[in-house]
């Protein structure tokens, strides 16, 4: 099992080409950690969609010749309702590795 949670950047200003090559560096790096039956969990960088983050590890995974299966995209619990005018927290997404190449 890898458990990632990237650091927040200060500028916060990266344009999504820019996040999503870094999201798809950064789970590459976690991947290889991982053979058939591993676990990643990590944590959507918030300026991507969950589609792009998605995309990002998928990406990452065909280049570390891996097959991906996104279990599930987590996000807040009940006991942490949403409050209005606050930007909704990164989703934590948990994916199995299928097969190694």
């Amino acid at each position: 099992v890898v458990v990632f949670h990237p650091r927040g950047l200060r500028s916060g200003n990266d344009d999504t080409a820019t996040a999503a090559a870094r999201a798809q560096d950064h789970a590459s790096l976690c991947l290889k950690l991982l053979d058939e039956g591993g676990i990643l969990a990590c944590i959507a960088p918030p300026n991507l969609s969950d589609d792009a983050a998605s995309a990002a590890m998928q990406d990452a995974a065909a280049k570390s010749r891996k097959r991906l299966q996104i279990l599930a995209r987590l996000g807040p619990g009940p006991d942490h309702p949403m409050l209005a005018g606050v930007p909704a927290p990164s989703t934590l997404m948990v994916a199995r590795v299928l097969a190694t190449s």
